[in-house]
C-alpha cells in the first residue's frame, strides 16, 4: 500500500538566506536602543523592514497600512 502524505498548507512565508556577516550585523543592531525604540525584536523584523523599504523605493512593493515590526 502506498503512503499518502498530506498536502502542504500554503505558507505566507519563504526562507531566504543571507550572508552570515549580515546576519551578525543585524544581531548587533538589535542590541541597540535605536532598534528597541523602533520596535525591532527579531532579525526577521529588521530584514522585512529593510526589504520592504527597498522594494517600495523602486516601485516593486505597494505600501499598505503601517505594520508593526
Amino acid at each position: 500500500m502506498e503512503k499518502k502524505y498530506p498536502n502542504e498548507k500554503p505558507s505566507k512565508h519563504a526562507t531566504i538566506r543571507i550572508p552570515k556577516e549580515m546576519a551578525e550585523a543585524v544581531e548587533e543592531f538589535l542590541k541597540t536602543d535605536y532598534a528597541k525604540r523602533m520596535g525591532y525584536l527579531y532579525k526577521v523584523d529588521v530584514i522585512t523592514a529593510a526589504t520592504r523599504e527597498l522594494l517600495e523605493k523602486y516601485g516593486f512593493y505597494k505600501a499598505g497600512p503601517p505594520q508593526s515590526p
